[in-house]
Order: C-alpha cells, then sequence, then structure tokens
C-alpha cells in the first residue's frame, strides 16, 4: 500500500499525512485493507489552510480520525461491492458507496479514479478526501 503511494506523483500530500500521523508502518502491515486514496488535487479542493494545519503537531489526532476514514480493514474488491453498500472505516465510521453505470463513488462525493492491487489489499485513486461525519 505505503509503495505504491510513496511511488506516485499524485500522492505526495497523503504520503506526508501518513508519515506526520505515524502510520506508514501500519499500513505496511500484512493486512487485508482498503485504502481510499486521495490524490493530491482532492487535497487541492480543501478550504485553503487545511491541509497545512492538520500537519501540525498539535492536529494529529484529527488528522488521524481523518487518514482512518480512508482505510478498511479487508480486501473490498468492486465486484464485490454492491450499490449504496456501508463499509466500516478504522476510525469506526461508515462510508457509503455508490456504483451507477459501472462507476463506483465514495460517500457521494469521491468519484473512484483508479484500482491498484497491492501485495496487502486493494487501492482505491478518489478525487476527494472523505471527512468523517461530525459526531452526535
Amino acid at each position: 500500500m505505503v509503495k505504491i503511494a510513496v511511488g506516485s506523483k499524485d500522492h505526495t500530500t497523503l504520503v506526508a499525512a501518513l508519515k506526520q500521523a505515524e502510520y506508514v508502518d501500519d499500513l505496511s502491515n500484512a493486512g487485508p485493507f482498503t485504502v481510499f486514496a486521495p490524490t493530491n488535487a482532492a487535497f487541492d479542493k480543501l478550504p485553503k489552510g487545511t491541509v497545512e494545519d492538520l500537519l501540525k503537531p498539535e492536529n494529529k489526532e484529527k488528522l488521524r480520525d481523518i487518514l482512518e476514514y480512508h482505510v478498511a480493514v479487508g480486501g473490498y474488491r468492486q465486484e464485490n461491492l454492491n450499490d449504496g453498500q456501508t463499509i466500516n472505516q478504522a476510525n469506526l465510521k461508515n462510508i457509503t458507496i455508490t456504483i451507477k453505470d459501472g462507476k463506483m463513488m465514495v460517500n457521494n462525493t469521491a468519484n473512484v479514479l483508479a484500482t491498484i492491487p497491492a501485495s496487502n489489499g486493494i487501492v482505491y485513486v478518489i478525487d476527494a478526501v472523505l471527512l468523517p461525519p461530525a459526531e452526535k
């Protein structure tokens, strides 16, 4: 997983966030994991200053919560997913998968741009950052 992100020029922001949150080793473990990996352009869509703010040491827990919202334990292959299916993420909050005309979306906000098999799971490249629902 991490090797794929580290080797991608489109995921340098994600890699920086993983390093700041000290999650690089965790995602190098056996898995399987399903990772929804936002591109740099996805991070750029966030309000100005958001990424820089999240990368500050005092915001490590908030950053971890957001990153954990992009990771599911288990290998969720697209052909086994159903429209409207929810998947529990590592931060214990759910995402919802939408599948229309063979295209997959997450939470009706992030389009899946590519699917990359990894030795310890699956990476879905997405065009938006998934923000966990607010605590009630």
